[in-house]
C-alpha cells in the first residue's frame, strides 16, 4: 500500500548523498515530477525574447517586458503547484527584502503616491517573474531553449542597430555620439548586450558539447552583438562583459577545455579592446573617464547618496523620495530628481539598513550557489552572468530591471541540486 500511495504521489523522492562518518546518507528530497506545460514555457520564452526589446519610449502606458511578463504570469496559472514549488533558500531573502521595500513604502507614504505604488507593484511582478522563471528553468533543456531565446533577441536588436532600422544617435555632452535602437537607454541596451554575448559564448566553448548548431556562426553573431555594444559607448557594460569573460576561463572539466576557454576568452577580450578603440565615441568617454575623472556626474552622486544614507541609516528615505532628495542635494535644474546610479546605494538610501541586508545576504547566497553549481550541467555560465550583472551594478541601478531578475533567476536554477548534479532533466 506504501508503494502504491507513493507512486500515486505528483512528488517523486529523489536521494541526494551526503558524507557522514565515512558513510553515505540520503536524505529525502522532494522534487515534483510533473512537467511544466508548453503554453508555460512558451509564455517564458516569449519574455525573455522581449527583454531586449524594452521600447519605453512609443507612447504605451507599460513597457513591451512588462507586459510579456504579466502574460507569463498569467500562464502560470494553469499550473501553479509546478511553477511556484519551493525555490532555493537564497530567494527567501528577497522576498524579506520586498516586505521592508513595501514597510518603508507605506511609511512614506504622503510623498510620491503613484511612483511608489508602481513600483511596489512592480518588484512584486519581477519577484514572482524570478520565482516562477527559476522553477521553468530547473529543466535543463528548457534552460537550454531560454539562453538561445536570449541570444536570438540580442543578435536581432543588434542588426537592426548596425542596419540603421529605427536606430538613433543620443548626445552625451562628452563631445561624443551614443547610438541606440528603437529609442531605449543605451546603458540599458548594452547590458542586455553583455549579457547575451556571455550566453553564447558559454553555449558554445563552457560545455562538453556545443549548443549552438552549427557551432561556426557564434562568433559571427558574436562580432555583431558586441559592435552594437561598443556603438552604444557604455564603458560600465563592456567592463562587466570583461569580468564575465574572464569567469570562462575557469570553465573546463579538462586540461584541454581550460586552455580552449583561456584561449576563447582572451580572444574574445582582444577583440572588445580592439573595437573599443577603434570606435570614436566609446574610446573618447573612457579617454575622459581617464583623464579628467569623468563618470557621467557619478563622481558627485556617489558621495551626495552615501550622506543620504548617513543622515536615515535605519528605514533610509524612501522609495522615490530619496530620489528627490538627492536631486537637490546635486541641485542640476534640468535634473530635480537623481537616480543613485548604484544598486548598492540605492538599497541604503531607499530602504537603509533595513532592507539593504536581506538584498545583500540574498545576492551572496546567490554567488555561493553559481560558484557551487560549476560542476553541474550548467556550467561557468551562472557565475559568469551573476559576475557580470554585479559589476553593472556597481554603476547603475538595475533593481527594478527584468535583466536583473531573469539572472538571479537563472542562477538559482542552476543551483537547484538533485541527487547528485545540479539542475538535472526530470521528465516523466
Amino acid at each position: 500500500m506504501d508503494n502504491i500511495a507513493r507512486l500515486q504521489s505528483p512528488y517523486t523522492e529523489i536521494r541526494s548523498p551526503r558524507v557522514e562518518n565515512r558513510r553515505l546518507e540520503y536524505p529525502l528530497v522532494q522534487v515534483q515530477s510533473q512537467e511544466i506545460k508548453r503554453v508555460i514555457r512558451l509564455a517564458f520564452y516569449v519574455l525573455v525574447f522581449s527583454l531586449p526589446f524594452e521600447m519605453p519610449r512609443l507612447g504605451m502606458p507599460l513597457e513591451v517586458t512588462t507586459f510579456t511578463a504579466s502574460l507569463f504570469l498569467l500562464a502560470t496559472l494553469l499550473q501553479p503547484r509546478a511553477c511556484f514549488r519551493r525555490p532555493p533558500r537564497a530567494f527567501w531573502w528577497f522576498v524579506v527584502y520586498f516586505y521592508a521595500y513595501t514597510f518603508v513604502s507605506i511609511w512614506y507614504i504622503a510623498k510620491h503616491q503613484t511612483d511608489v505604488v508602481k513600483l511596489v507593484f512592480l518588484l512584486l511582478q519581477l519577484i514572482l517573474m524570478c520565482w516562477a522563471g527559476c522553477n521553468v528553468m530547473r529543466d535543463a533543456a528548457s534552460a537550454r531553449v531560454t539562453l538561445l531565446t536570449l541570444i536570438a533577441g540580442c543578435a536581432v536588436l543588434a542588426l537592426f542597430q548596425l542596419l540603421g532600422i529605427a536606430s538613433s544617435a543620443v548626445e552625451t555632452g562628452s563631445d561624443a555620439q551614443r547610438f541606440t535602437v528603437l529609442g531605449q537607454n543605451p546603458n540599458n541596451l548594452a547590458r542586455m548586450f553583455s549579457i547575451g554575448l556571455l550566453a553564447l559564448v558559454a553555449l558554445t566553448y563552457g560545455r562538453t558539447k556545443s549548443e549552438l548548431r552549427p557551432s561556426f556562426i557564434a562568433w559571427p553573431l558574436f562580432g555583431l552583438i558586441l559592435l552594437a555594444l561598443v556603438d552604444t559607448g557604455s564603458r560600465g557594460s563592456l567592463i562587466a562583459l570583461g569580468v564575465g569573460l574572464l569567469t570562462v576561463m575557469s570553465g573546463g572539466k579538462t586540461l584541454g577545455q581550460r586552455f580552449r576557454n583561456v584561449l576563447v576568452a582572451v580572444v574574445a577580450i582582444g577583440f572588445g579592446f580592439w573595437a573599443s578603440y577603434a570606435s570614436e565615441t566609446t574610446r573618447v568617454r573612457f579617454e575622459r573617464t581617464i583623464d579628467e575623472g569623468s563618470m557621467a556626474k557619478r563622481e558627485m552622486i556617489f558621495p551626495a547618496a552615501w550622506q543620504l544614507f548617513l543622515e536615515s541609516p535605519l528605514i533610509g528615505w524612501g522609495p522615490v523620495n530619496n530620489t528627490w532628495e538627492l536631486g537637490s542635494r546635486i541641485g542640476e535644474l534640468d535634473h530635480p530628481s537623481r537616480d543613485t546610479h548604484n544598486l548598492g546605494l540605492e538599497l541604503l538610501t531607499a530602504t537603509g539598513v533595513l532592507g539593504a541586508v536581506p538584498f545583500f545576504i540574498g545576492t551572496c547566497l546567490c554567488t555561493l550557489l553559481a560558484w557551487k553549481a560549476r560542476s553541474g550541467i550548467q556550467g561557468v555560465l551562472p557565475f559568469a552572468m551573476i559576475a557580470a550583472i554585479v559589476i553593472s551594478n556597481m554603476g547603475a541601478n538595475l533593481l527594478h530591471s527584468k535583466l536583473h531578475w531573469f539572472v538571479f533567476s537563472y542562477v538559482l536554477a542552476s543551483g537547484i541540486r538533485i541527487g547528485t548534479r545540479f539542475q538535472s532533466v526530470i521528465r516523466r
